[in-house]
């Protein structure tokens, strides 16, 4: 059996033949990378750590990996979560300056307006 540092989530996103690689299935694996790649250089014990992701070569799919994480079902309490927060809110900065992401990301399928 494998140790806990071993163990990896895999998520692929697929869509039809007929969307193109770039067209909001495949994408969506990028999206979900940037934004916990991100986080996890802030609030680095409160999210699973990403460790790659990619588009398959010849057809419509793509991957996001991270490390396994075992995640409690009993959320922080309300000062725990303020603290997580602040550090959220006082230790990052927008790389363009504005509010939003400078990933397009996704509400399943459907891209989200960020900016």
């Amino acid at each position: 059996m494998p140790d806990e540092q071993s163990k990896r989530l895999l998520k692929v996103v697929f869509g039809t033949e007929s969307r193109r690689r770039d067209d909001g299935w495949t994408p969506m694996a990028k999206a979900e990378f940037e934004p916990q790649n991100a986080l996890s250089e802030i609030i680095r014990d409160n999210v699973v750590e990403p460790v790659a992701w990619t588009v398959f070569e010849k057809d419509s799919k793509a991957f996001f990996m991270t490390k396994f994480r075992a995640l409690q079902a009993i959320p922080p309490s309300p000062p725990q979560l303020v603290k997580i927060l602040k550090s959220l809110h006082q230790e990052s900065s927008s790389p363009t300056g504005k509010f939003g992401f400078h990933t397009t990301t996704y509400w399943g399928p459907p891209a989200m307006v960020n900016g």
